[in-house]
């Protein structure tokens, strides 16, 4: 299996002075860095390429004191919810794919596939994109979350930064791809949770007034998070939310299905809040125009 693939070259009966050698050799020989792509609380991300064919790999830093299962025959659980999410095709479905592991003395290496041309979602805040591009890419996440949380994955980090926009002259609009599950748990273990890990502006209200929280949910109030960036770059997330639910705020949206949309994201009770299935099936999801976007 891809598991047994990813484990670390060293054996469980090797000194750990020994396995710690032999697989930091053993990665500098099979992998190169390059330059730094970003930072964050559970790492730092480096790009990079595989030596013998060149393929684009990112390299992502873990401190063991961040890692759950820090012994050396353990497979992170970062990477763990990748194999989960992806299996092992890479570049076939909308989460990057994970390639290899490996532990070093201090810290544990992930190397997962990285798209040559791609931008984060972030970057196009502070464009004026119109809504069919909006749409589409709104489109993508929700089928991506739908197949993250079939496999069992909840990725609880949702948001601009964490999402690509991969371009490829075979396709005719931008492909949506998830990266970072270092925040992310596993529902087929449990699926309410008590402490919320994500980004604070993303975190839905129920996880404060109930002091509980579900995976499905959370999703959708996240999903919801990102749309209104996009379409309209409020700065005060949860508060825009709360507001836009109640139909408080006027958003500079074009159509009346897209607000409806967006409302249905942020209704304060989680039970009565759309599901992802059910934005799947959304008005404004069944007409448009694919859009064409560049980078």
């Amino acid at each position: 299996s891809i598991l047994n693939k990813m484990n670390p070259t060293h054996t469980m009966h090797s000194t750990p002075t020994n396995s710690i050698e032999k697989t930091g050799k053993e990665y500098q020989k099979k992998y190169a860095e390059v330059d730094q792509l970003g930072e964050g609380g559970f790492g730092t991300v480096y790009s990079g390429y595989r030596r013998d064919d060149l393929f684009p790999v990112a390299i992502k830093h873990i401190d063991k004191d961040l890692v759950i299962n820090s012994e050396l025959h353990c497979v992170p659980l970062e990477m763990m919810l990748m194999v989960m999410t992806a299996g092992d095709s890479v570049g076939e479905n909308a989460i990057i794919s994970p390639l290899a592991w490996t532990s070093l003395d201090d810290e544990v290496l992930l190397i997962m596939e990285r798209p040559k041309n791609c931008t984060v979602l972030f970057d196009y805040i502070d464009r004026q994109i119109d809504e069919d591009l909006a749409k589409e890419f709104m489109r993508q996440l929700v089928e991506a979350a739908i197949h993250i949380h079939k496999a069992g994955v909840f990725h609880h980090d949702l948001k601009p930064e964490n999402i690509l926009i991969e371009y490829d002259e075979a396709r005719l609009i931008p492909r949506v791809r998830i990266i970072d599950f270092g925040c992310g748990l596993d529902t087929l273990i449990q699926n309410r949770f008590l402490s919320f890990t994500g980004t604070s502006c993303y975190q839905p209200p129920e996880s404060n007034t109930q002091g509980t929280y579900e995976a499905g949910p959370t999703t959708v109030w996240q999903l919801g998070c990102i749309l209104l960036q996009l379409m309209s770059k409020m700065i005060d997330l949860f508060a825009t939310g709360i507001l836009c639910a109640k139909g408080h705020i006027s958003l500079r949206l074009p159509s009346s299905d897209c607000k409806k949309f967006l409302k249905s994201c942020f209704l304060f009770n989680p039970d009565q809040r759309i599901t992802l299935e059910q934005m799947r099936c959304h008005p404004w999801f069944s007409s448009s125009v694919p859009p064409e976007a560049h980078p």
